[in-house]
This record gives C-alpha cells, sequence and structure tokens, in this order.
C-alpha cells in the first residue's frame, strides 16, 4: 500500500472480511489517515475480478477497499464510535440513517465475536477428549469418528445392530430402499422378523440392541405397535445390562430414571450423579448438559469452571434435549462470570437460544429479557426506540413469561422499563407532557405513539419486523406444563391426548 493513501480522508470498507460474495456489505469510514502504514497494510487483500465488478456497479473504487478482519477491528473501532456518535439525528430520517449504520457495524463485531466463541466452543470440545475417554465408534460407511453423540449425530440400526452417522444415514437413505449396510428392506421396519432380529442382537449382548428393547418393555417407546407387550422388569434388566457395558445412552436412561425414582427403579441420587458422570465423560451430549446443570445449581457441590465447560461441549454438538447449558453460558457471559469475560451478545445469544425451546426458567427469561435491553444499548449508545432497531417488544414478552412464574425481579425490570418508553413517542421521538397518556401498540402492548398517524408509520417503517405479541399466560391444562408447552395434537385445556409415566412405570 502506497504512503499517498495517508492523505485520504475517507476510505470505503468491506465490513466482512471472510463472506464477500455474493453479498458485500460497503461501511464508510472517515479519519483513516490516522493509521500507520503498517496498521493500514493489515486491511489490504486481494480482491478478484467478479468481486472488483460488484464493487464497481456499487460506486466503489477497487484500490479504495479495505477488509475489516477479527485481526485489525480493533485499529478502527474508536473512529466509527466518534462517527457515530457525529451523526446528526434531528430528523426521523436521520435517526434511521444512524441506526442503521451502528447495526452493521454491529453485526459486524458480532460475527466475528461469534467466530471467536465457535474456537473456545471446539477448544472445549478437544479438551473434554483429552481429560475423559470418550466412547466412540467408527461410522461402517464414512468411516468417520462418533465421539460426542446424540440423536442427532448417530442413528442405530436394528436390522444389523450397527450405529452409522446421521449424514450418512441421511444421505443414503434416498440412494437405497432399506438398511444401507444389510439392505433389509423398508417395510422390515416394525415388523415380527424386525423385533425377533432386535432381540436376537440383545441376547448376544449388542449394547445399542439392548438399549432399544429395553425402550420398547418399558414403554419409553410404544412397544405396542411392535407387539411388544409392557414388561417394566425385563426392561430395567435390559437397561442395567447396557449401562453395564459402558453403553452411554443407557447409563443415561438409568441415572435419569433413579434421580427421578421412576421407571420402576428406586431412588438412588448417588448412583444416578455417578452414571451421568460417566454418560458425559463418554461424550453424551444430553448428559452434558444435564451434569453442566446439576454442578451448576448445588445439587452435588458448586463447581462452575467444570459446569461451563460441560455446558460447552453441549453447545458444541447442538445438543437440543434441553437448554439449561444455553442458560449457564448466557448468564456467565452476562455478569462476567466463572472466567468467561463480560460479552453481551453472546450473553444474549445463549439466553435467546434457552427461551426458545420454550422451557426456561424464570430466571433465564429474566436474564434475557436484562441481556436484550443491553445489547440494544451497548448498540445503539442508548435505549434505541427507532422502529426495525427496537428490542422493547422482545425484552418485555420475556419479563411477562418471568412476572408469570412469579418473579418479583422481573416485575420491577418491567416497570421501569415501561416508566420510560410510555413517556416517549417511538416513532418522533416526541416526550410526553406531564398530564399527556401516549397511545400503546395494541399488539405488543410495549411502545408508545404520541398519535396514530406515528403508529401507522412507525409499523410501516420497520416496528413489523420486531414487534413481538404480548405474552399470555396459558390456561386449562397447558397451565400445569412447563413453559405452558404441550406437545402437538394434545388439547391445552383438558390436556386429552397427552401420555405420562408415573413413578411406577405405568
Amino acid at each position: 500500500m502506497g504512503d499517498d493513501d495517508s492523505d485520504q480522508p475517507t476510505i470505503d470498507l468491506v465490513a466482512d472480511g471472510h463472506e464477500v460474495l455474493p453479498e458485500l456489505p460497503i461501511q464508510r469510514l472517515v479519519d483513516f489517515e490516522r493509521l500507520t502504514v503498517e496498521e493500514k497494510e493489515s486491511f489490504r487483500r486481494e480482491l478478484t475480478e467478479e468481486q472488483k465488478e460488484i464493487l464497481r456497479q456499487s460506486n466503489v473504487e477497487p484500490e479504495n477497499i479495505m477488509f475489516i478482519t477479527r485481526d485489525n477491528i480493533h485499529l478502527v473501532e474508536n473512529q466509527m464510535l466518534k462517527r457515530h456518535e457525529s451523526m446528526p439525528t434531528s430528523t426521523i430520517e436521520e435517526r434511521h440513517l444512524k441506526a442503521e449504520e451502528q447495526k452493521g457495524w454491529a453485526n459486524l463485531q458480532s460475527n466475528i465475536q461469534l467466530e471467536k466463541e465457535k474456537e473456545r466452543v471446539l477448544e472445549a470440545r478437544k479438551k473434554h477428549e483429552e481429560m475423559f475417554d470418550t466412547w466412540k465408534i467408527d461410522c461402517p460407511i464414512c468411516l468417520e469418528n462418533i465421539s460426542f453423540r446424540s440423536s442427532r449425530v448417530c442413528r442405530f440400526n436394528v436390522c444389523c445392530g450397527v450405529e452409522i452417522c446421521k449424514s450418512c444415514d441421511e444421505a443414503m437413505r434416498g440412494r437405497v430402499k432399506g438398511c444401507p449396510l444389510c439392505r433389509a428392506p423398508s417395510r422390515f421396519y416394525g415388523s415380527p422378523a424386525w423385533l425377533k432380529s432386535l432381540k436376537r442382537s440383545a441376547k448376544r449382548g449388542v449394547a445399542g440392541a439392548q438399549h432399544y428393547l429395553s425402550a420398547l418393555f418399558s414403554a419409553t417407546l410404544d412397544g405396542s405397535k411392535f407387539g411388544v407387550r409392557q414388561d417394566i422388569g425385563e426392561g430395567n434388566r435390559l437397561l442395567f445390562l447396557a449401562a453395564e457395558q459402558g453403553y452411554p445412552l443407557a447409563q443415561y436412561q438409568l441415572g435419569l430414571n433413579m434421580m427421578l425414582g421412576s421407571g420402576g427403579i428406586e431412588r438412588d441420587i448417588e448412583r444416578s450423579r455417578e452414571l451421568l458422570r460417566l454418560a458425559a465423560e463418554a461424550g453424551l451430549l444430553d448428559a452434558c448438559s444435564t451434569r453442566a446443570n446439576s454442578l451448576y445449581s448445588d445439587e452435588e457441590g458448586s463447581d462452575n469452571s467444570l459446569a461451563i465447560q460441560y455446558a460447552t461441549v453441549a453447545v458444541a454438538g447442538s445438543c437440543d434435549i434441553d437448554q439449561g447449558h444455553n442458560s449457564i453460558l448466557g448468564k456467565s457471559f452476562l455478569y462476567g462470570l466463572d472466567d468467561l469475560p463480560k460479552n453481551g451478545f453472546l450473553a444474549q445469544h445463549y439466553l435467546t437460544a434457552a427461551v426458545r425451546k420454550g422451557l426456561a426458567s424464570a430466571e433465564t427469561l429474566r436474564l434475557c429479557g436484562q441481556a436484550i435491553l443491553e445489547q440494544n444499548k451497548a448498540t445503539y449508545g442508548e435505549l434505541c426506540l427507532v422502529p426495525g432497531h427496537c428490542s422493547v417488544s422482545d425484552a418485555m414478552y420475556c419479563f411477562d413469561r418471568a412476572i408469570d412464574r412469579d418473579d418479583s425481579e422481573a416485575k420491577s425490570l418491567a416497570r421501569e422499563l415501561l416508566d420510560v418508553v410510555s413517556r416517549q413517542c417511538a416513532f418522533c421521538g416526541r416526550e410526553a407532557k406531564d398530564d399527556e397518556t401516549f397511545m400503546k401498540c395494541g399488539k405488543c402492548q410495549a411502545v408508545h405513539y404520541c398519535q396514530k398517524s406515528c403508529q401507522v408509520a412507525a409499523w410501516k417503517s420497520g416496528h413489523k419486523i420486531n414487534c413481538t405479541a404480548k405474552y399470555k399466560p396459558p390456561t386449562g391444562f397447558a397451565k400445569l406444563m412447563p413453559g405452558g408447552i404441550l406437545p402437538p395434537g394434545v388439547d391445552p385445556e383438558t390436556g386429552a391426548g397427552l401420555r405420562i409415566m408415573l413413578p411406577d412405570g405405568t
């Protein structure tokens, strides 16, 4: 890069140094001449002819393009903040323009933070493999190692008694009619011959078959449609056999049954913790999530650093059986706890993932609302009510769900938020007079407007994008369920269609 660039007052920057095609987001940076020649060199990158053509269509000179990456973003961060502070906000159009640029800059920073977080997650997974003897198998089709397991990672083939990775299973399903290994036809599944094969594999000591057959006998799976009569004793015998062989899925199921005293198995907390620990150390993602919750909640003595490690491993494998691991990571990033840095974006990222599942605790819901508001303020410098950039309705939704579970802190936070937003028009920005009451959005009931025309204009200019309907507490039978969430086909008022296993296994 030449020294003459130091005289250039404005440089066009490609906002993402990794994904530049087909989209090519452009941000304009002022005062770039304050950087040294060496620092400017860190922004240089060769462009393809296709990229140069896109730039020409955008009226941007390719010679002025610089790439912002994780390694050089710190060189321009202060300049961007000063630029945003100097932007005018006297009109609605100017406020929208400023908010759009602030959002673009925040998205760039978020992408870089996610990239760093992925590296931390993969490092935690590698550390877990080094610390513990993870239960590994090789997929017989692609020969890739399967070490961190869940229903999303691999599938047990009953016909031939082997496990294959999920990607191979999905890839072969359309090309091969039946099992890709033993060529058993699709109609074989569920037939008397299939059940006979499963029992034969279980008798041979195949742990996967023992665990699968145990689920049919114990009614964890509906065995009646396969001609299997419920037999709790036989189901538990097979479950114990599979667990004794070190089969992680069996250890996990047996550990849960002992923790709850369900499935005809006596409650044994100490043995339950041991089985869940073994399953987690073996790399079963669901067990990692459960173990993280247990360690973090003082159920077996607080060890937050180990809890963070297990939670991170669960994230690495996209575990979705429960979202407790996301709650743990979100809380730690929100407050900068347990050796994790304070990071509002990652806090919102993980807490939102936990809430999206529908079974989040009142604390998680409250923390998610806090993280949403804090990240909004960090992005825009203050609480932003500009349509299309406002997060008030999302935060209020979380607070209302927490309030429905008697969370007094959420109630206080919601009251403070409404005291602020109810006095300012969320479109034109006008402050309410002492005796004036603004109208509120009929859907989210969170943002307020000084007149009907502002409400209509706000909806068209972006509020329809981030308007989250106000939370309505569940009624009837749904009120008894965690988060008010019911399985498909279940009547929310009467609960008709819901199957529940009692502690005695019935």
